[in-house]
């Protein structure tokens, strides 16, 4: 969507799907949200109220973009909504490696405090 991924969160809810994104751009927005739908569906309510499941987005710029350039996002599954489907999710970093390219190879637990950035 030629936007970072915090953007696309950030976007997510204010954005008018029909007045001020491209096709395109809507129609990525109604593929990401839902497989993201789905697959809190998939977890299950009790799964996600345990609040203890970690979902790593890539924000690529361009299609088949390599995913050594893209741009990671570490995200803790906080609260979801199931009518209408709404995630709430917290945007958390390694405290080794705040940029959470290489989790999946390091040792269980992740110990993945909330990130925030000053106003």
């Amino acid at each position: 969507m030629g936007r970072g991924v915090d953007g696309f969160f950030n976007e997510k809810k204010t954005v008018c799907r029909d007045h001020l994104l491209s096709r395109d751009e809507a129609a990525s927005l109604d593929v990401f949200t839902k497989h993201l739908n789905a697959f809190v569906d998939s977890l299950g309510k009790s799964v996600v109220d345990a609040v203890g499941t970690l979902v790593r987005f890539v924000g690529l710029q361009t299609e088949g973009q390599d995913e050594v350039d893209a741009m990671p996002l570490l995200c803790l599954l906080v609260y979801a909504r199931y009518s209408p489907k709404m995630q709430y999710l917290a945007k958390c970093h390694l405290l080794d490696e705040p940029a959470c390219e290489t989790f999946w190879s390091k040792p269980l637990p992740y110990i993945v405090p909330p990130s925030c950035r000053s106003a």
